[in-house]
């Protein structure tokens, strides 16, 4: 049998076979707190919850053209919308991000996906850091109150007081830490609560008790 006739058939098949090859992910642009940077998909986008994320373009191996779906998973959507929405150039509150959508469920790492159709090129891992007080030193009358989440601390109604220092499980946010007060109406024994936060995110308070003199 001759199968010299064939062989037109035979490189039409490779040459479909070559045009059909998923280009790879080489690297994701996004925009975080209003600053640009890239992360090659070998490396982790790292981000600590308060920050604000946006995706920008998915550049792809070889490719000058970059993928049509840049997807957050889980973000703007529940149940099988999770996986399919195209999430560049929208803000992205890392506050408002839920467990459930994490690879691990605990809220720590998540995934970006790129696609264009049903073809995937890749993901970016992303580890997401919830900022916890480990210690609020507070100068009340020139003494010194060493502080954690959820403590009570008494003072007088006139005594001076300041925040000496914050101490959390980030350096940057111990570095971009902001200080609420707010006062308490319904509570005799948590009067105001001073509250921490990493840019809008808040997460612990200590309260004060004054009391007249």
């Amino acid at each position: 049998m001759r199968l010299w006739h064939l062989l037109p058939l035979l490189l039409l098949s490779v040459t479909t076979a070559q045009a059909v090859v998923t280009p790879k992910l080489d690297r994701v642009r996004v925009r975080i707190n209003g600053m640009e940077k890239e992360v090659s998909r070998k490396d982790r986008l790292e981000l600590i919850r308060g920050d604000d994320l946006t995706l920008l373009f998915a550049v792809l191996e070889g490719q000058s053209k970059g993928a049509e779906i840049i997807n957050f998973v889980g973000y703007r959507g529940e149940g099988p919308r999770r996986w399919q929405d195209d999430d560049r150039d929208i803000l992205i509150p890392t506050s408002v991000l839920k467990k459930g959508w994490s690879l691990d469920k605990d809220g720590k790492t998540y995934k970006i996906e790129t696609r264009t159709g049903q073809k995937v090129h890749g993901d970016i891992l992303v580890s997401l850091l919830t900022p916890e007080l480990e210690i609020l030193t507070l100068d009340i009358k020139g003494v010194e109150h060493h502080l954690r989440d959820g403590d009570v601390v008494d003072m007088g109604a006139d005594d001076p007081m300041k925040v000496v220092n914050v101490k959390t499980n980030s350096k940057v946010v111990d570095q971009n830490v902001r200080v609420e007060f707010k006062e308490l109406k319904n509570d005799a024994n948590r009067q105001v609560e001073l509250r921490l936060l990493y840019r809008s995110y808040a997460f612990a308070s200590v309260f004060l008790h004054t009391d007249a003199k």
